[in-house]
């Protein structure tokens, strides 16, 4: 009846439970597809004995079982195995060998000053990634200066965020990132030229939205989720937004995250090194979605990033994050904003204006 003895999934396809229903993760492709019981069951039946004795086990289900199969096979998620030892499962231990893997800047007169000593000491923590971003004009010159010192560094990637300028055409946006290959994604943000909405240009990306503060970030929505085994795998044992980051707001402060009220001291007189080290912290990066209220019920916890700055309840530390408007028992979208049992995270934080410029 069957080729072979076992079905498996590939080891790189994944399987995430949630509280209604789960995901199957190809960690290759970089895409999913939904898992509803009582195929939640049966599959990880399948994974742990034979089919023959899968369909014994559920004699009602033996159509679904066989069209299950049928259906993982043709999308290529799994496939029949003789001797499932010669197939092991993925290894999921995470490590990072530097001490800081990321980091975002806020753009302005103070980091700018001390733009030398804080990429120096991120090249000496062995900083793979970073994000200069700002809510006020920024002179491209001055953006380049940082840009020129990239050279200098270990870094394999650069974002950046700044608002639109007029004084600046297409083509001028352009060129800079021709020029400058490190540049991951160039967003333009409070863009007011429609026809620049519309268009598509590699590694630039323009925006209607007005980020004027970092009171914008930590919004949870599936246009962000990311299925990768880099995230998949650091999702397992750490947190996937603060794990291995250090920020530097605009007046110099050193965060964990711009959004985050507590600094750990000020670029001015406090090197990054010294902030790295205090477990008060290093504690946010071991918060994972396993352990957050109401993510480790959520099936996509593992493919989503996390937000410690905006909490639903902030004295708990451990919180579902605030601008996410996911129900996981229900397994649909809300509009965060306007969820009543939100309003008082909202005024707590004050997003009020912000919500109401959105």
């Amino acid at each position: 009846m069957f080729k072979k003895n076992y079905f498996r999934l590939y080891a790189n396809c994944q399987l995430v439970k949630g509280a209604r229903r789960s995901i199957i993760c190809d960690l290759q492709k970089g895409q999913f597809v939904y898992i509803s019981e009582p195929l939640i069951t049966i599959l990880n039946t399948l994974q742990k004995h034979t089919i023959q004795y899968t369909l014994k086990k559920f004699p009602e289900y033996s159509n679904t079982i066989k069209n299950l199969i049928k259906y993982l096979i043709e999308i290529d998620y799994g496939h029949y195995v003789q001797n499932p030892k010669q197939f092991p499962d993925l290894n999921l231990t995470f490590e990072i060998p530097r001490k800081i893997h990321d980091c975002i800047i806020e753009l302005s007169d103070i980091t700018f000053k001390y733009h030398k000593k804080i990429l120096k000491e991120l090249t000496k923590l062995g900083a793979q990634f970073i994000e200069f971003r700002s809510y006020q004009a920024f002179d491209l010159k001055k953006l380049q200066t940082l840009l020129n010192f990239m050279p200098y560094t270990r870094f394999r990637g650069v974002d950046i965020i700044i608002p639109y300028s007029s004084n600046n055409n297409i083509s001028v946006y352009k060129q800079f990132i021709d020029e400058n290959l490190i540049i991951n994604q160039f967003i333009i943000h409070s863009c007011s030229d429609t026809t620049l909405l519309n268009s598509t240009f590699e590694r630039l990306i323009f925006t209607q939205e007005k980020i004027d503060s970092s009171k914008h970030c930590g919004k949870i929505f599936p246009e962000n989720f990311m299925i990768n085994i880099e995230l998949f795998l650091e999702s397992q044992h750490y947190n996937t937004c603060l794990n291995r980051k250090i920020s530097i707001d605009a007046e110099g402060n050193i965060k964990n995250c711009p959004s985050m009220l507590h600094s750990y001291g000020n670029i001015k007189n406090t090197n990054l090194t010294e902030v790295i080290k205090k477990k008060s912290f290093q504690k946010y990066w071991h918060i994972k979605k396993d352990e957050i209220t109401v993510c480790k019920d959520c099936e996509f916890r593992h493919i989503c990033t996390d937000c410690r700055a905006y909490l639903e309840n902030p004295e708990d530390l451990y919180s579902k994050p605030l601008k996410c408007g996911y129900n996981p028992y229900a397994c649909q979208w809300e509009e965060w904003s306007t969820h009543p049992l939100k309003q008082k995270a909202i005024e707590f934080y004050d997003l009020r204006e912000i919500i109401e410029k959105s």
